[in-house]
């Protein structure tokens, strides 16, 4: 690669001022094509105001919530992309879903957490906006689902406020944690944090029926939610309240009895150094009551750790799944399907680093290979795009490559730039430094500008 000369680097700053979007040329209807960070949309020229991408990612990307239906399918919330991704019972390996519900109409605002009821609806909570989607039963739709919801619980007298999980009883009331809503006690302005609970079959801006917060709830900042048979509720808090500034920062499980609301007190805190709890989004509860939590474990890494039913204090995990073999990174979210299996969303690992799911027989441990690894295609963020005259679409990666110091994917006409590229440009010899933006001339020459404002063509 050669250092544009100075003419050059005028033009592709002067290109490259206002929004990154181009249409393609040669094309009977041609398209707008947004690079927005983390994935790329595309709109009809004649686009405006509030409307719908024709075209969204089908790939799984940061999922930070898993269900599994009655027929074993995955269903997956992706944060950043607004999807949730469908996939067959049997799926394994870096495959496409079988239906994906996003798109403008489908009202997904980064969504955070799933989970199903008895009759297969979806129920999603979606941290931007604030609000509860709820999705008709898939049952034989494939392809890209972009529906409105049969249900949407949202507004102020939800008391929703930055959700980060959901879970369902066996009589579908549905149950919210809120990170931040309120400080439970005035002295302690960390311990924030509510639970809200809503009838089965909610919509709209209602109040719900019952809620958890105040000094006595040990809530702080609550960020993973699950419920036993029993409807016990297990709320899983990124740190621990009322204690002093050396545990303050700790990981903690926190435990009420079924029907607890107001400023209810935990009947077990499961808190502190010997835990090794580590930002426990994932957490799940089977049909023993005993309690898998996402954790690290010194020297192991990453794990999803197993406390008996009835575990309080600062009790070490009886036994864990970690290692290398395991596939496990930050896991997101947990859940229980048919046979005891264990399936784990883990939010930053795969071939792309966009995440993947992980399977486990029932009674695994250790450093247990998963039996099923879903990954995703899924080719990085898009940190800016152009598109030549056959409608060949190139996409700017900052972080991608083998070195991770930025790529150009080049994805073929029509594609919309979704699946895997056709080709990349990427590695030491490129001179691509973090790029962020790109240029072709009028012979398809492609100019990227890299950070330390170096171009390479």
């Amino acid at each position: 690669m050669r250092l544009a000369k100075a003419a050059a680097v005028a033009a592709l700053l002067i290109a490259m001022i206002g929004p990154v979007r181009l249409a393609a040329a040669g094309t009977k209807r041609p398209t707008i094509f947004v690079a927005d960070g983390s994935e790329v949309t595309a709109y009809p020229t004649s686009s405006r105001g509030d409307v719908s991408p024709i075209a969204l990612s089908t790939d799984m990307y940061d999922p930070n919530g898993i269900a599994i239906d009655a027929s074993g399918r995955i269903n997956v919330a992706n944060v950043y992309t607004n999807t949730v991704t469908v996939y067959a019972a049997n799926a394994n390996g870096s495959v496409p879903p079988i239906a994906i519900i996003g798109g403008g109409n489908t009202l997904l605002a980064n969504p955070v957490g799933i989970a199903l009821d008895a009759l297969g609806r979806i129920y999603v909570v979606n941290s931007s906006d604030n609000s509860i989607t709820v999705y008709a039963p898939l049952g034989a739709a494939t392809g890209v689902l972009n529906e409105a919801p049969i249900g949407v619980i949202i507004g102020s007298k939800t008391r929703l406020d930055n959700p980060t999980a959901i879970a369902l009883d066996a009589q579908g009331e549905i149950y919210v944690a809120n990170a931040l809503h309120v400080h439970v006690a005035p002295h302690a302005i960390y311990d924030v944090g509510r639970i809200t609970v809503y009838p089965a079959g909610s919509n709209g801006n209602i109040a719900p029926i019952a809620s958890i917060s105040g000094s006595a709830t040990g809530l702080a900042y609550p960020i993973g939610l699950a419920l036993d048979s029993g409807r016990n509720i297990y709320v899983a808090n990124a740190e621990t309240a009322n204690v002093g500034d050396n545990l303050k920062y700790y990981a903690s499980i926190t435990v009420y009895k079924a029907g607890s609301k107001g400023d209810a007190s935990p009947t077990a805190i499961i808190g502190g150094d010997n835990t090794d709890l580590d930002y426990p989004k994932g957490i799940a509860v089977d049909s023993s009551g005993n309690l898998y939590a996402a954790g690290y474990v010194d020297g192991v890494g990453y794990s999803i750790n197993f406390y008996p039913a009835g575990s309080d204090g600062n009790v070490s995990p009886t036994a864990f799944i970690g290692g290398a073999d395991t596939g496990l990174g930050t896991a997101s979210g947990i859940a229980f399907g048919s046979g005891g299996r264990l399936y784990v969303a883990n939010s930053y690992t795969g071939s792309a680093y966009s995440g993947s799911i992980t399977v486990y027989p029932a009674g695994s441990s250790g450093d247990a290979v998963p039996t099923t690894t879903i990954t995703s295609t899924f080719s990085g963020y898009a940190d800016g795009i152009a598109v030549d005259a056959s409608g060949n679409i190139y996409v700017v990666d900052n972080s991608g490559g083998t070195a991770e110091q930025g790529s150009v994917d080049i994805y073929p006409a029509g594609s919309y730039a979704i699946g895997a590229p056709v080709a990349t440009i990427s590695g030491d010899d490129t001179g691509l430094f973090y790029p962020y933006g790109i240029a072709l001339d009028s012979s398809d020459d492609i100019s990227v500008l890299n950070s330390l404002n170096t171009i390479t063509t």
